[in-house]
This record gives structure tokens, C-alpha cells and sequence, in this order.
């Protein structure tokens, strides 16, 4: 008699254990399909007149309150194919203390508007990842946040036209030829609209050296952007663009030859 209750209670174990396998197998398999569409095919394809090149390397320091807490770097890896959808792809990768953040941008071809995004955010030894869809409906996007390849949070928030992003926005001014003093871009953020205007030309130090700058400030005043007057348009300092800091980012270094991988 003991020995039967004994199988059962080991076959009742054991067929636990099984489940758990199972379903720890179907989330990795569901998980795995769900960032499937945001995996790029290929890396290193070039695009013609642009003033930024495969394999662009922008690496700042962080400064809070004129104290460097980090540093920041932006990638641009050039086209990468999803979906049978060609995009351009910039990585974001922010260290600062308390926070890692990579953030992969994935820009529509023709319109510079965001496509996908996916970040991988370490905030405080909290460690998720957010992707957000752009293609989900028109003038939309689905917010996605993950711990653990589980589904903890889903937000659609609409609009009345295309939605943007401020660092595919800041890609999509330096290939512009129009941005004279007084110029206002529209700015349609998931949260809010704001202007994006031309200030004037300002001589600025950043810790890479001394450069004449187009400046570039949101209305209301919450983005600011300095891009290099010359043919590359390098952002030479960037205001609010970081995700938890009010913090500004300033260019110590760049390199357009980067060696790119996937």
C-alpha cells in the first residue's frame, strides 16, 4: 500500500516536471517568434546620398547637471532586411550609472519614421525588454514590455498622422538641405507634438573639439540637437534624448569606418 502511494506521488512529481518543461519550452518558442520580426537578415547594405556612411561611430560622454554620469554611442549599421522589408538600422547603447540601454532603431527607407524598435534596458538591476511597433496599425504604435520572454504590459497609443522617434528624426534632418534659421519641422511623438526649430548657427565645444553648429530646439523646449555645419551633419550634442535622464549627450569622439556585424 505505501509503495503505491509512493509511485503516485513520484508519477504526480514527475508529470510536473514535464508540464513545466513543456510550457517553459512553448514561452521560449513563443518568445523567440515574437522578436523574430525585429531580427535583421543582413547587415551592411549602403544607401546613396546620405551623409552618413555604413558603419558611423558616434561615441559621447553623458552629462547630468555638468557632471558626466556615462557614456553613449550611436551605431548606423546601414540597410538590414525584415520581414522582406528593407530598413535602416541605428543602435542606441547608453551606460550610465545604474542604467544599461541598448536601443535598436529600425527606420523606414523613404520616410525616416521609426519601424520597429527594441531595447534592452538594465535600470537599477531591473533587466526588460520593450519593443514597439510601428507597423501594427497606421498612425499607431503597440508597446511591448517583457521580463523573462513573459508578456507583462501591452499599450497602443494612436495618432492622427505618422508617428516619429527623436533619434530617427535627428537621421532624418541630417540629410535635409532646407534647415535655414527660422525652419520648423513637426514633431509627432507617441506622447506629444511638439515643433522642432532652427535656431541659428552657434560655435560650441563638445570634448571632441571646437565645431560650428546648426541648432536645432523642440517647442516646447524639451529636445535640442546641435548637428556639425558641414556635408556629414554629425549630432555634435543631444538634449533629452536619453530614456530616464534629463541628462545631454556630447561628442568625444567619431569614426566612420567602423567595421559592422550582426
Amino acid at each position: 500500500m505505501k509503495n503505491r502511494k509512493l509511485i503516485i506521488i513520484l508519477s504526480f512529481i514527475i508529470a510536473l516536471l514535464l508540464f513545466s518543461c513543456l510550457a517553459n519550452n512553448i514561452l521560449s518558442r513563443n518568445s523567440y517568434d515574437l522578436f523574430k520580426p525585429f531580427r535583421p537578415a543582413k547587415v551592411g547594405a549602403e544607401v546613396k546620398n546620405l551623409p552618413f556612411k555604413l558603419g558611423e561611430e558616434i561615441n559621447f560622454n553623458v552629462v547630468l547637471n555638468g557632471i558626466r554620469i556615462g557614456t553613449s554611442k550611436l551605431t548606423y549599421l546601414g540597410v538590414v532586411e525584415n520581414n522582406k522589408r528593407q530598413v535602416l538600422l541605428v543602435h542606441l547603447l547608453t551606460n550610465a550609472i545604474n542604467l544599461k540601454d541598448l536601443e535598436k532603431i529600425f527606420i523606414d527607407l523613404d520616410t525616416f519614421n521609426p519601424v520597429w524598435i527594441v531595447r534592452n534596458v538594465d535600470f537599477f538591476n531591473k533587466t526588460e525588454i520593450i519593443t514597439e511597433d510601428y507597423t501594427f496599425k497606421p498612425n499607431s504604435v503597440k508597446i511591448s514590455k517583457f521580463k523573462n520572454s513573459k508578456l507583462i504590459s501591452e499599450t497602443v497609443i494612436n495618432s492622427d498622422m505618422a508617428l516619429q522617434h527623436v533619434i530617427s528624426s535627428i537621421y532624418e534632418c541630417r540629410k535635409r538641405d532646407d534647415l535655414v534659421v527660422g525652419k520648423k519641422i513637426l514633431l509627432n511623438l507617441p506622447l506629444k507634438k511638439l515643433l522642432l526649430e532652427v535656431k541659428g548657427i552657434d560655435e560650441i565645444s563638445v570634448p571632441a573639439g571646437k565645431f560650428k553648429a546648426i541648432h536645432i530646439e523642440s517647442v516646447p523646449r524639451r529636445y535640442g540637437f546641435w548637428l556639425s555645419a558641414d556635408e556629414k551633419m554629425i549630432p555634435l550634442k543631444i538634449q533629452g534624448a536619453i530614456s530616464f535622464l534629463p541628462a545631454t549627450m556630447v561628442m568625444r569622439s567619431y569614426t566612420d569606418n567602423v567595421k559592422t556585424k550582426e
